[in-house]
């Protein structure tokens, strides 16, 4: 926008600055950021020291429908503002061509560093726009570009970023309420090469990005050489048993990735069996998800259990199990409770809808009396019956509550059942 210099048509300068901040008090951020600020010098100069514009470090502009022309509005005050450091932008159908203008934006300002961009449909030309940004700027940190239907040859762009890029720790290309970008097994080759050696990202998500077998095995050789990245979510990515090979041979050497996401890949106790062996080896692992994000997308059965709480025996860093989904029943949580007995580093596990019942309970209750480091179960799939909590259940409750100290999360099945557990519960039971 250009700087207005005759201040004599606005009659808002005529007013007194109490007066014009109750007007700008009646303004949205957005509205002062792009069409009142930089009109008139004068203008300028009062809004700059109006206290909410100097405190503003958050634009929230969640699904506002600024489109494309938004934001080359947002463009032109972003590039020399100074106050604001997270920008969400999340579902404004801004498109490619929005994105060049907020890239062309990042080349002057210095104070950004989160961009929220997830579902803007910015496809892979605005990929290609912040990658050009992102080789030179120096404070963008976070990065979420989920859900924007970008393709092998914007991963491409990204990745050529990330081999010069100083400032990124977190970059989100996955699938954000139902949309998706897709740079399957090309595209995640192309950013594996550029990670293998980077040193400043710490969190990459690609769920339903269809890397499969391939793309899990292009990552694995990067995490045999990787030294920063700490989170890496690979939801939904149909990499199955033989994808999980290829990671759980990196895990056996990676000595930095702390949580993986691998729910919804259609692994089988097989894959669990690969996993239970590099647990044996890998002491930085502390949370990993096997969740089925659908019936039958992963399914390790009690099998699978075994492996893993084999594994998890004389493990001392794994704490977080999330098995949600998978069918799971009495066999495996015997298994569960044989493991517990020894290990002292869990302290959640997901169970919700398993097929676990009485003597599965019985099992768990068996194993809890001396286990004194699990602090939340979730067991929403036997807990409770049309009159409230079964009683295997109740007598587990009853044990979590009066034995085992360290229980703070006991979650139940549904309404009913839960407020039969919160009635002879304290605030630390949810």
């Amino acid at each position: 926008m250009t700087e207005q210099t005759s201040p004599s048509s606005s009659p808002i300068l005529s007013l007194s600055l109490e007066l014009v901040y109750k007007i700008l008090d009646n303004l949205d951020d957005y509205t002062i950021l792009c069409s009142i600020r930089d009109a008139y010098k004068k203008l300028n100069d009062i809004i700059d020291v109006y206290p909410r514009y100097r405190a503003l470090t958050n634009l929230d502009l969640y699904c506002k429908g600024i489109q494309s022309e938004g934001a080359a509005r947002l463009s032109y005050p972003l590039k020399y503002n100074t106050t604001i450091t997270t920008l969400n932008l999340y579902a404004n159908n801004i498109g490619a061509e929005g994105a060049s203008y907020l890239a062309s934006a990042l080349s002057y300002n210095t104070t950004l560093t989160t961009l929220n961009l997830s579902g803007n449909e910015i496809g892979d030309w605005g990929a290609m726009y912040l990658a050009n940004t992102l080789k030179n700027n120096k404070t963008l940190a976070i990065i979420d570009i989920s859900g924007n239907k970008i393709q092998s040859k914007g991963a491409q762009h990204l990745a050529e970023a990330l081999q010069t890029n100083t400032a990124l720790t977190a970059l989100n290309l996955g699938c954000y309420c139902d949309r998706s970008n897709n740079i399957g097994k090309v595209g995640v080759q192309c950013l594996a090469e550029a990670i293998e050696d980077n040193e400043i990202l710490t969190t990459l998500n690609l769920s339903s990005n269809k890397i499969t077998r391939e793309g899990a095995e292009y990552l694995a050789r990067a995490l045999h050489n990787n030294k920063t990245l700490t989170t890496l979510n690979l939801k939904k990515n149909q990499i199955k048993d033989e994808g999980v090979k290829y990671l759980a041979d990196a895990l056996r050497t990676n000595a930095t990735l702390t949580d993986l996401d691998l729910s919804g890949n259609e692994i089988t106790s097989k894959g669990a069996r690969f996993l239970g062996d590099a647990l044996q080896k890998n002491t930085t692992l502390a949370t990993l998800t096997l969740s089925s994000s659908y019936p039958g997308s992963n399914n390790i059965g009690d099998d699978g259990v075994r492996y893993l709480m084999n594994a998890l025996r004389n493990n001392n860093t794994l704490s977080i199990l999330n098995l949600a989904n998978n069918d799971i029943g009495d066999e495996g949580a015997q298994h569960l409770a044989n493991g517990l007995q020894n290990n002292t580093a869990l302290t959640e596990i997901d169970l919700v809808n398993t097929q676990i019942g009485a003597k599965g309970a019985q099992y768990l209750l068996d194993a809890l009396r001396n286990n004194i480091t699990l602090i939340k179960l979730d067991l929403l799939c036997l807990a409770s019956t049309a009159h409230g909590l079964r009683p295997p259940m109740l007598e587990l409750h009853d044990h979590i509550r009066q034995r085992n100290e360290s229980m703070r999360y006991f979650q139940t099945r549904n309404e009913e059942a839960q407020d039969q557990v919160d009635a002879s519960a304290d605030d630390t039971i949810r």
